[in-house]
């Protein structure tokens, strides 16, 4: 039984660090042994239950149930079980028209635009001003708005990954105050 509605428990917010009466009850359960008495006592509970342990150690009882279950064809089906392509590209609500050219690949022109933006930067996050650790390159246009400017250094800046996770979704309500941060504003 938990304590009654409204009233705090004798033990609530101590630990064992804190107050020698926890420790004192804890060292005294831990420490107990147990009698055969107790041990039949636990035993006969367990018969008949179906997972007394709730978890299998022994392994060719695993591999046996493994192996039944094997067997056993699911009696249900997909739920887009021939739906294929139901909601793909043009067909989902949510499609933006696509482009196909902007699949991010890690050309040798995106990695000098990326390292001299970092140097530019000095590998510090324009927001928080933490150096190093996970730096990302941002690009303060989205390339597939402005496919235009991808290459472009005033474009770009560099974001710690907190202060870049920031910013999705949120790309033009930070795009003044990054070029601001560049100085090429």
């Amino acid at each position: 039984m938990g304590a009654k509605k409204g009233r705090v428990p004798w033990n609530k917010g101590l630990t064992k660090e804190t107050s020698e009466r926890v420790r004192k009850i804890s060292n005294k359960l831990k420490n107990k042994p147990k009698s055969k008495e107790h041990i039949d006592k636990i035993k006969k509970g367990l018969t008949g239950k179906k997972y007394p342990n709730h978890h299998m150690k022994n392994s060719e009882i695993a591999k046996k149930v493994s192996d039944k279950l094997k067997g056993i064809k699911k009696n249900y089906d997909v739920w887009n079980k021939g739906l294929k392509g139901w909601q793909c590209g043009d067909k989902n609500p949510n499609w933006k028209g696509g482009n196909p050219k902007y699949i991010r690949t890690f050309t040798p022109e995106y990695i000098k635009w990326r390292t001299t933006i970092f140097e530019r930067d000095n590998y510090k996050c324009q927001m928080c001003n933490q150096i190093g650790n996970k730096l990302n390159s941002h690009h303060i246009f989205r390339v597939i708005d402005f496919p235009e400017f991808e290459f472009e250094l005033w474009n770009g800046i560099t974001l710690c990954l907190k202060c870049h996770q920031k910013t999705y979704f949120n790309e033009y309500k930070y795009a003044l105050k990054f070029l601001a941060y560049t100085g090429d504003f």
